[in-house]
This record gives C-alpha cells, structure tokens and sequence, in this order.
C-alpha cells in the first residue's frame, strides 16, 4: 500500500505542477520494483505454460499500477533492461465476469463507429493529436456509418443521442479514474 499512495502522490503533484522529471523518477522506480515484487513470478508463469497473450486481472490498488511496464535489469538487451511486456502481449480486464463476456459477446463484423474528438467542454487543455487519433480510428470504416463529434459538437446529449446501434464507440477524450 505504501509504495502504490506514494505512486498516486507523485501522479497527482505531476498533474499539478507539471514537472515530469520528478513523475518520471517516480515511475521507474514504481516499475522496477513492480520487476521485482510480481514481474519475476508472472515471468516464470508465461514462461512454463507458453503463454504469448496474457490479460491481468489486479485486484484493489494494484489496478491503478502499470504492470506491463515492470522491468529486472538484463545486459543482453539494448536497453539494459527486460520488460513484462518483452515476454508476452500484456492486457488488462478490471474482473473475470467482464472478460468472459467480452469475448462471448464480441462481433467480428464491426460496420459503424462513433468517434468523439477532444470534447471541448472538458476543463482542460486541449488533446493534442486527437484529430489524428480520431481520424486513424475511423479510416478503415465506410463514411456512411461513420459519426464524429468534435470539439463544442461533442456535448454529452449529443454523444448519447449518437451511441445507438454504433459496433465501435471511440473516445479521444481527457479522463480520470
């Protein structure tokens, strides 16, 4: 608990003060010790069974932690260091029901897609990149069952009005959780 409050302490005086070298300091030593407290464990679990795609279920405050991104020192990579995520394709679900569900109920035939662009109603600055996130998003879709709501257009009215019946809604928004 002490290391994950201290995690959540530097994340929220970054938000604040803006100095990312101190957030950055916070976060490799967050990642390296997630290496050693879980990584070595998970790391011989993909390693035994073969497993090239894992998806993480964390449980209370280790949800908030990035564990994809726990490293162990190694000189034999160009960095000097081995990441979770050098040993397997790393996904999160938030609980085992929703996970399940998601794969039952998931449709290959995606046709039509909601993108929200940058609401600018957020208290917030502006989400730089967004156009170019929201435009990939929506490139391989047919222009005919392709929404996106901009800026000012992107009131939540609006972006509820237009959820229905969409495959795929994509959000380029700023968030919290």
């Amino acid at each position: 608990n002490e290391k994950v409050l201290a995690y959540l302490d530097a994340y929220n005086r970054f938000r604040e003060d803006g100095r990312l070298p101190r957030w950055q300091a916070m976060l490799d030593r967050t990642t390296k010790w997630l290496g050693t407290a879980i990584g070595s464990s998970l790391r011989a679990v993909l390693e035994d069974w073969s497993i090239e795609d894992a998806t993480i279920i964390p449980i209370g405050l280790l949800g908030v932690l990035p564990i994809h991104a726990a490293w162990i020192e190694d000189s034999r990579s160009l960095v000097g260091r081995r990441y979770l995520v050098d040993d397997a394709c790393i996904a999160y679900a938030p609980n085992a029901q929703s996970l399940v569900s998601g794969r039952i109920t998931a449709r290959v035939d995606m046709e039509s897609i909601l993108a929200v662009d940058d609401p600018s109603a957020a208290q917030a600055s502006p989400l730089r990149g967004s156009d170019l996130e929201v435009a990939s998003a929506v490139a391989s879709f047919d222009n005919k069952k392709t929404t996106v709501l901009r800026h000012q257009e992107a009131t939540r009215a609006a972006v509820l009005a237009s959820m229905a019946g969409r495959d795929v809604i994509h959000l380029s928004c700023h968030g919290t959780a």
